[in-house]
């Protein structure tokens, strides 16, 4: 991570983040936009944040986006 190409993410990856996007195809996401949600995941998780299956992509980078305004 991060990724570059949607071809770089396995499988499991990718099926949980069109779950949690709502798109039925990797592709239908920007790869930037795939990066910040799994960095943001990751940080989520490290700080002991709960609720994150709430969150689609759009959601989280717009969440971020917020805190970094």
């Amino acid at each position: 991570m991060p990724y570059k190409r949607h071809i770089e993410i396995d499988s499991l990856t990718a099926n949980y983040i069109c779950t949690v996007s709502g798109v039925s195809n990797i592709y239908a996401l920007d790869i930037e936009e795939i990066n910040v949600y799994l960095k943001g995941m990751n940080d989520y998780i490290d700080d002991d944040v709960k609720d994150l299956e709430r969150l689609t992509v759009p959601e989280f980078v717009r969440t971020l986006e917020k805190d970094i305004a």
